[in-house]
């Protein structure tokens, strides 16, 4: 079954904040982050992109990815909640909608027994998977203004 046709299976997903996307599983090990990404997240922490780059990341293959603590996110707290929520990556912004969980093995075994919020709350359009996934393609999300 093609991603396209997976999408518009009405597949269901409603975050329930359990914070479980954000403890490492399996191959699931990794949070890479965009340009945008890290300067968002150093101006939500206050932080110089020197700073945030030293304190909150490390390189891997030559990608900069969140550092972990432990087999957790650094910015997952001991409630389980994400302290960089409204600036979180482009990763966790898309997730469980990435190119390799949509199909129906991975959606139905890996990610629906790792992630409460799957088969959850009201059906996700598939337009805007399409548009997560379309992120994910150019490494970058709409940049909205402040107001």
């Amino acid at each position: 079954m093609s991603i396209r046709d997976f999408i518009a299976t009405d597949l269901r997903f409603e975050c329930t904040a359990c914070g479980k996307c954000c403890v490492n599983h399996d191959d699931y090990d990794l949070v890479f982050l965009t340009e945008q990404d890290i300067a968002r997240a150093s101006e939500k922490l206050e932080l110089n992109r020197k700073d945030f780059l030293k304190r909150y990341t490390r390189r891997v293959h030559g990608n900069r990815v969140l550092q972990d603590q432990g087999n957790r996110c650094v910015f997952l707290d001991p409630d389980g909640l994400c302290r960089i929520y409204e600036t979180r990556p482009l990763q966790c912004r898309t997730f469980p909608f990435w190119k390799e969980n949509l199909n129906p093995r991975t959606w139905n075994n890996a990610i629906a027994r790792d992630c409460p919020g799957v088969g959850r709350g009201k059906a996700v359009s598939r337009s805007r998977i399409e548009m997560f996934l379309e992120w994910d393609r150019k490494g970058h999300y709409p940049v909205r203004e402040k107001t």
